[in-house]
Order: C-alpha cells, then structure tokens, then sequence
C-alpha cells in the first residue's frame, strides 16, 4: 500500500517538472538575412530553432513596421508562395533532437498601404506553426531589422463612366391609307342588228316634241275668228228652234187624242 503510494506521488511530481520544464524552456527561434536591404526581388532567410519538440514544424516569414501588427511577405512552401491563415500550407521543416535549421525563401508580395506606407526600416520574424498547423505562442526570438527600399506603385484612379443618355425613338409615321378608286362599270354594248335580204325596212317611229305649256301658238286671223263664233251661234239656235218645233209637235199630238 505505502509503495503504491509512493509511485503515484513520483509519478505526478515528474509529469509537473517536466511541464514546468516546457514553460520555463520555451522555443528558441534566431533569424538573420544575408542583406540587410530588399526590395521586391525574392530574398532568403536563415533560421535557427531550439527546444521544440521532435515533429514536422512549419515555419512562415513575417514583415511588419516596428510598434505594430500588421503582418505582410509571402513565404514559398517548396512549391508555391503562400501568404494565408493555413498553417500546414507554409515551409515545412522537420524538428530532430529538439533543433532544426533552414534556409526559406520570402518576397514583400503585394502588401496594402496600411502594411506598407513607405520605404524604411521594417521588422523581420519567424512565425512557427506546429505538427497539427496550431500556431506557437511560447516562443522567443529577436526580430531582425531590414531596410526595405521598394515604393508602391500610385494607383491609378479608375475614371468614373459617364452615363451614356438613351437616345429616344423617333415614332415611325403610319402611312395614310390611299382610297381605292371604284371602277366606273363599263356599259355592254348591243349588237348593231344587221339588214337580211327581203325583209321590210322599219319605218321610224316620229319622236314627238313636247309642247311647253304656255307657249304662244301661231295666231289665227280675226275673220276667223269672228266666223267660229257666228258658226257657233248659228249651230246654237238650230238646236234651241229644233227642240221646240219637237216640242210643239207632241202637244198637239196630245190635243188631238
């Protein structure tokens, strides 16, 4: 019983040295760069780490204005340039007998003017993710100062488009409707009867003129006249004397019976 004890309390006591240890003994990391000037060209960076645990690390480079943190720079992983939040994507580098060292590649990549105002003096440090891509936040290391000499290009104003007025349609005139003329009907003309040998001429009917009432006819003389009306006079009183000479007659006709 007091044995096991014993071992329990060992065991305990060496797992809180050994942590205490890792606190204590945090990660050295060491940069330099073989100029101590850039500009957009690629540039090189020599790394040194102590203290990590044996695993695949992977390493990503840094640039930033001292007294801020605004990170820029890419790093090239091997096979591509990378400047992204996915650690396991930057320079891979693999930890033995708790050291490494290497060689990475880096660019200033196309930084914003926040990140990079204008040439100067700027920082240089290492940011080291481990074998499952978490970033390291024990770690210690001095920055290294580098001169960056490159200008940003003065961007070029985009000219606003001035907006083009749609044109109006002009409305298309509608043709006036031409009147169809009506065709004047064409009378049929008759057949011109022809003359048969032997038969009788027809005689033309006179066209009869037509008087206009109220017109003068020729005057006759006045002996003419004056002998129509003694005529009719004449004419008269043989009729009145013939009527009684009839009259006179069946009187005494009557008389004598």
């Amino acid at each position: 019983m007091a044995m096991g004890l014993r071992l329990c309390i060992f065991i305990c006591s060496s797992y809180l040295f050994f942590a205490v240890a890792q606190s204590v003994f945090a990660v050295s990391i060491s940069v330099s760069t073989p100029s101590a000037s850039i500009s957009s060209d690629i540039f090189n960076v020599d790394v040194s780490i102590s203290g990590a645990t044996n695993a695949t690390n992977y390493l990503r480079v840094d640039l930033f204005k001292d007294g801020t943190n605004k990170y820029f720079g890419e790093t090239y992983n091997g096979s591509d340039w990378y400047s992204g939040s996915e650690g396991k994507n930057y320079f891979p580098i693999q930890i033995q007998n708790s050291t490494a060292s290497a060689t990475i590649k880096a660019q200033l990549g196309n930084p914003s003017s926040d990140e990079y105002p204008d040439p100067g003096m700027y920082k240089l440090k290492i940011r080291r993710y481990t074998s499952s891509g978490s970033q390291s936040s024990n770690d210690s290391q001095t920055p290294a100062d580098i001169q960056i000499t490159y200008t940003l290009p003065t961007p070029t104003p985009t000219p606003t488009p001035t907006p083009t007025p749609t044109p109006t349609p002009t409305p298309t005139p509608k043709p006036t409707p031409t009147p169809t003329p009506t065709p004047t009907p064409t009378p049929t003309p008759r057949p011109t009867p022809t003359a048969t040998a032997g038969a009788a001429t027809p005689t033309p009917i006179p066209t009869l003129s037509p008087q206009i009432m109220g017109a003068t006819t020729e005057k006759k003389p006045f002996w003419e006249i004056i002998s129509i009306i003694f005529g009719s006079m004449l004419l008269g009183l043989s009729v009145i004397w013939y009527i009684i000479k009839i009259w006179r007659g069946e009187g005494a006709y009557q008389n004598l019976n």
